[in-house]
């Protein structure tokens, strides 16, 4: 089973993550219900922070599915919110 960071071998250190006990296609499904079990997934998953810091700093390579339990959508406003906030503090 490979994990969904298989580009970053800092962020899945164990064998403890569920994406890599569960079939790593379930984060990547387009089925509702799979995805809200993904997201669930994540929730208890000892690499949780390292993962959205993964997926927020690499963005073309997180595009797609479920990391740290947050969609390319909530990725995306997260990442815009860094960016707001990068601003503003540039203006003060």
């Amino acid at each position: 089973t490979r994990c969904l960071s298989d580009w970053s071998s800092d962020v899945c250190s164990s064998d403890l993550e569920p994406c890599r006990q569960k079939d790593p296609e379930l984060w990547f499904s387009d089925v509702p219900k799979e995805r809200a079990e993904a997201k669930a997934l994540c929730k208890g998953c000892p690499t949780r922070k390292s993962c959205l810091a993964y997926a927020l700093d690499h963005p073309t390579a997180a595009a797609h599915g479920i990391w740290a339990g947050t969609s390319p959508n909530t990725r995306a406003k997260i990442r815009a919110e860094f960016r707001t906030a990068d601003t503003t503090k540039e203006q003060e």
